[in-house]
């Protein structure tokens, strides 16, 4: 169990382009859109978005060298041979080539798929908006030097405002350009990046929205919509792949050719003008106190709704105060409520509405008291309406009134109207105690609230606890607690209840003090006895197992149980499962040194059932035993737990498989023993000796009544046989015997010690060959651990072995 025991013991800051290029200011030219960014361009035939991953930008200034002999010239009518006439971006290439903004890495080699470098771009960018060089300034980047070609072209775009470097001394001209950095500084030179959060979501469709950067949303959205970039045929957008030279010569070529209008229509539809504004209550009538929540539909000058327009409300009259959009009534009168929506650069636009402030009326119930009643008996509530004065109402129809009922059932809620001023209900209710009522109305307000008590009925079932066990030691004595309740459970005061014996040789019951409560001593006879209590025409019985000595408790067939294992599985259903298998009692886990002691909850309705379905019920700890006095006490403290029902563990299953020093083992034994008494059944859950020789056997003997080695025979991974199984049972019988000359009880496997090979789960003829041996060789039980995590062929060999004692 070892192995359980551990189980037990487990209970972007985004930088806005980072490494690419940045426009800080969009610059109108003649005749032309503003600076370019980094976009996303055509994509091949067949798809719908820019190039693909790894394109790049036209070569720089002088970036052409002669056509080395024998190399490949360009087709007549293409402008390089490696662009032929049914490339993609051919058009685009052509045109910008005949612009002088583009040319090849050689005259005849334009590179369609390779990279576009920052550097690239810059140039690329310059050419395109024919911006003059600048040659005059001093140098801006330490890593582009004067005699760097693209220099001229880095200084012009980053004192026209359009590009900035990585940081302030650097530009990092062999970086490469992404789509998404593509997208943000075209939007940018466009003076459309800043659309509306709404725009932007529905229009950004592609299935890898999410890998898009924060910065480059709104960017890719309204590049998106003026079609400089499209998506894959598999409807993503790659935002993070680099752009080719052909995508860049597509995207420019789109740049310098998109119509004025579109541009225009996407200002409007990214950011459209507010015209009208309704506001919605369009009037209000409320009471002091209450709130109205306040919204605002705005519409362009086609009627189209304009999504967050920026609102601000204020209230005249001194009849509320404004917490954003919402309104509360704070003084009876009229004002108005008035909303401006004021878009940048555009004149105010307003709506009010009139409000009207009224007192609230008051709801008061005719009593705060309205006495005692018994279950079921109709409780009769009335409640009144008055003005602020206190002045009946007796007008008031129609008003909608809710009852809120607080008491031992719980929370419910009553609804009617007012006739005439007033509103009647009538309740019932069944579980004893006190109830408090509240009340609730439209525009109204509640002067108080009241309450009622139910008291129980008459008497109809006696529930009765034999404690702390229905097993008791011969000469030993237990108590019976006697319960009276009503037909709806409601507990009631102490009945006398008469207590007999179906056989007095035995033992004999008492009544105690309470006359409800009865003690049954124990004689010498062992065996089961029935004790019926009896009050009036109600008789319950209890089964009473006497029991000589601990191993009496122990015998026949037990199941040992994890925490999880009687935690989670119904009550009813695990106790029902014990009794069809014939087990005569169980171990439960409820407390490691590691752990604590824990399960009270789930003792409570454990112990009491399992006892009246005659299974005894033994506490099992694991003790590590590190520090055996803190062991010990932690044992004491779960062994000597009551529940609510008075019921008890019936033993201790001491589980010590660390610290095996006789000092470690003794002091934690002799506590534990000091503590609960010379006749409290102890058992010590062992190694087999047949494993372990060299245990503490002499404080064994001394302090535990029963010894429960673990045999668990398969831990190989192989096949095993009744034989195996009967062998390995047998020889730790005649070895431990000879150790300890005590009472054996032993443990055997139904649990698979290989979890991911189904295989080596014991079968059933190992389990009959391991019951048969204990049997044989009179171990005075057999228990398996554990039982929750045997194949069902396992637990039904073990279910229908007969134990006969």
């Amino acid at each position: 169990m070892k192995k359980l025991r551990r189980k037990l013991k487990r209970k972007i800051s985004l930088k806005a382009l980072t490494g690419a290029l940045v426009i800080s200011q969009a610059l109108p030219l003649a005749g032309q859109l503003g600076g370019i960014s980094v976009a996303q361009s055509a994509a091949a035939p067949g798809t719908q978005s820019g190039a693909a991953p790894g394109a790049q930008s036209a070569a720089a200034p002088g970036a052409q060298t002669a056509t080395a002999p024998g190399a490949q010239t360009a087709a007549p009518g293409t402008p390089f041979a490696d662009v032929p006439p049914g490339h993609w971006a051919v058009a685009e290439i052509e045109s910008l080539k005949k612009q002088g903004i583009i040319t090849g890495k050689t005259p005849t080699q334009f590179a369609p798929e390779d990279s576009v470098t920052r550097a690239e771009f810059a140039t690329l960018l310059v050419r395109s908006l024919k911006l003059p060089l600048v040659t005059d300034k001093p140098q801006v980047f330490q890593d582009v030097k004067p005699d760097f070609y693209a220099y001229p072209y880095i200084q012009t775009a980053y004192h026209n405002g359009l590009l900035t470097g990585e940081s302030a001394t650097s530009f990092n001209p062999d970086g490469k350009i992404t789509r998404q950095d593509m997208a943000a500084i075209i939007a940018r030179a466009l003076k459309v990046a800043d659309v509306s959060d709404s725009f932007m979501l529905s229009s950004l469709n592609f299935v890898d929205n999410n890998q898009i950067s924060g910065y480059a949303k709104k960017s890719v959205a309204a590049a998106t919509y003026l079609e400089l970039v499209k998506g894959y045929p598999d409807r993503s957008f790659k935002p993070v792949d680099p752009a080719n030279r052909a995508a860049a010569a597509v995207m420019i070529d789109r740049l310098l050719k998109v119509p004025p209008s579109k541009i225009e229509q996407l200002k409007e539809l990214a950011n459209p003008i507010v015209k009208t504004i309704e506001v919605t209550p369009s009037a209000a009538t409320l009471v002091i106190g209450e709130t109205q929540p306040l919204s605002v539909t705005a519409l362009d000058k086609n009627g189209h709704p304009v999504q967050n327009p920026p609102v601000t409300w204020s209230v005249s009259g001194d009849i509320g105060t404004l917490d954003g959009s919402v309104f509360t009534a704070r003084k009876a009168g009229t004002g108005r409520i008035t909303a401006t929506v004021q878009q940048k650069g555009q004149a105010p636009i307003t709506k009010s509405i009139e409000v009207t402030v009224e007192e609230p009326k008051h709801l008061s119930f005719s009593q705060p008291d309205y006495g005692t009643f018994k279950p079921m008996q109709p409780v009769a509530i009335t409640v009144h309406v008055k003005d602020e004065t206190g002045k009946p109402v007796v007008t008031d129809q129609n008003l909608k009134v809710t009852l809120i009922v607080n008491g031992p059932d719980g929370q419910s809620t009553l609804e009617t109207t007012t006739y005439n001023g007033q509103a009647n209900i009538t309740l019932n209710k069944t579980k004893a105690g006190t109830y408090a009522v509240t009340v609730t109305g439209h525009r109204a307000v509640a002067d108080g609230s009241a309450s009622f008590q139910i008291v129980p009925g008459d008497f109809a079932k006696l529930k009765v606890y034999a404690a702390p066990s229905t097993f008791v030691r011969a000469g030993s004595s237990i108590e019976f607690i006697s319960t009276a309740y009503d037909q709806w459970d409601n507990q009631l005061p102490p009945l006398p209840v008469k207590y007999q014996v179906s056989d007095q040789s035995f033992g004999r019951v008492t009544n105690a003090s309470n006359p409800a409560n009865g003690t049954f001593t124990a004689g010498s006879k062992k065996g089961t006895v029935t004790v019926t209590a009896q009050h009036g025409n109600v008789t319950v019985s209890k089964q009473l197992t006497v029991y000589k000595d601990a191993t009496d408790l122990v015998s026949g067939k037990g199941d040992w149980m994890m925490w999880r294992d009687w935690k989670n599985y119904p009550v009813k259903e695990t106790i029902q499962r014990l009794k069809d298998a014939q087990v005569t009692h169980v171990y439960l886990l409820v407390s490691t040194t590691i752990d604590g002691f824990f399960g009270q909850d789930s003792m409570d309705d454990f112990l009491h059932q399992a006892h009246d379905a005659g299974i005894a019920v033994m506490g099992w700890i694991y003790a590590a035993n590190k520090d055996p006095y803190k062991d010990a006490e932690q044992t004491i403290q779960a062994m000597n737990y009551t529940t609510p029902a008075g019921q008890r563990f019936d033993g201790l299953a001491a589980d010590l498989e660390e610290n095996l020093y006789a000092w470690h083992q003794e002091e934690f034994a002799k506590s534990v023993r000091s503590a609960l008494g010379d006749k409290y059944p102890m058992m010590a859950v062992i190694y087999p000796a047949t494993w372990r020789d060299k245990q503490p056997w002499d404080v064994y003997k001394k302090y535990y009544d029963i010894m429960a080695p673990m045999v668990y025979w398969h831990y190989k991974a192989k096949p095993y046989t009744y034989k195996d199984a009967y062998g390995a049972v047998e020889a730790e019988m005649i070895k431990l015997r000879e150790f300890t000359g005590k009472p054996i009880h032993m443990i055997g496997q139904s649990y698979n010690m290989f979890p991911n090979d189904w295989r080596q789960a014991p079968t059933w003829a190992e389990i009959q060959g391991a019951m048969k041996a204990a049997y044989d060789y009179k171990a005075v039980g057999y228990s398996t651990y554990r039982g929750r995590t045997a194949t069902t062929e396992g637990w039904n060999e073990f279910a229908a072995f007969k134990w006969e004692n």
